[in-house]
């Protein structure tokens, strides 16, 4: 299994080094997790069977990563070798929310949001970063508002698909005050006439108020609303101290605490286990 992982380091991208590890009967009897990014090998890498299991990120021949690359890497490599082992975990993102969805068949979704929420509401990570970061709890209900109204605005966009790059134009960095350590007075009304305005007369705040109110999504939880990368972001500056609370020092935290037993009791756990035993392999540790 050794010699399987060292043949398998990447140059030419997650599927093609798969397909040629397939070419021994090792690789076929290997069971392969194709998993979106860094943190996701950090996490689940840690609950599955190293003598059995190789855990990839979903890189492609561009050296690109994503939710979209898991899939096409699962669906294609199963198209072409019916036999192979082989799963891959993304993160549900909004799908909930978006009519008609279906994923690929192999393909298992987070629990939450992503795997930033999924990992947030374990009791055992909550306490860790409860003891890590003075007044955590506190500091979380700041981010949760406002990282549940850009829930809403994402969610918008993708359904209406706007294709709006929140990353390049709309960040909740952008309505912290640096100067008195706060959200900026009137936050909400803001991010909102900046989404308006970016949505180029696609969306106005009464299209935008009727949207929320149709779907319910008050009453969603804010594991399932708020993106992790938001939440992080914003939480780290309100730790003033953004070194020693970094988003990767947070990340970190998070993955460490995250048991075992955490994992065993998500519907994502649930659906691995079911497939292994299906198909006749041994993925998970336990």
């Amino acid at each position: 299994m050794q010699s399987l992982k060292d043949s398998v380091r990447e140059p030419q991208g997650t599927k093609s080094a798969i397909r040629q590890a397939m070419m021994s009967p090792a690789g076929m009897r290997t069971a392969w997790v194709v998993v979106e990014a860094e943190d996701d090998y950090a996490v689940y890498s840690k609950f599955m069977n190293p003598d059995t299991t190789v855990v990839k990120t979903s890189e492609d021949n561009e050296g690109r990563r994503g939710y979209a690359n898991v899939e096409i890497i699962v669906e294609e490599i199963r198209e072409e070798v019916p036999q192979a082992h082989i799963i891959g975990i993304r993160d549900a993102d909004y799908s909930k929310y978006e009519e008609g969805f279906s994923v690929t068949d192999n393909v298992f979704l987070t629990d939450r949001r992503d795997l930033e929420m999924m990992l947030l509401e374990a009791e055992s990570v909550h306490q860790a970063l409860k003891e890590w970061m003075s007044g955590f709890e506190e500091k979380l209900d700041t981010c949760f508002p406002i990282c549940r109204h850009f829930g809403y605005l994402r969610i918008y966009n993708d359904v209406l698909e706007l294709s709006i790059r929140f990353h390049d134009n709309l960040r909740t960095s952008q309505f912290w005050d640096y100067s008195t350590q706060s959200l900026v007075t009137g936050w909400r009304e803001r991010c909102t006439e900046r989404f308006v305005a970016l949505a180029n007369g696609q969306c106005t705040t009464a299209s935008l108020e009727a949207f929320i109110t149709s779907k319910l999504l008050s009453e969603e939880s804010v594991y399932d609303i708020c993106r992790g990368h938001d939440l992080l972001r914003l939480l780290s500056l309100t730790m003033i101290d953004v070194q020693t609370y970094s988003v990767p020092h947070i990340m970190a935290k998070m993955t460490a605490a995250f048991s075992l037993e955490d994992f065993k009791n998500t519907v994502l756990y649930e659906n691995i286990q079911s497939w292994q035993e299906s198909d006749g392999v041994v993925a998970l540790v336990a």
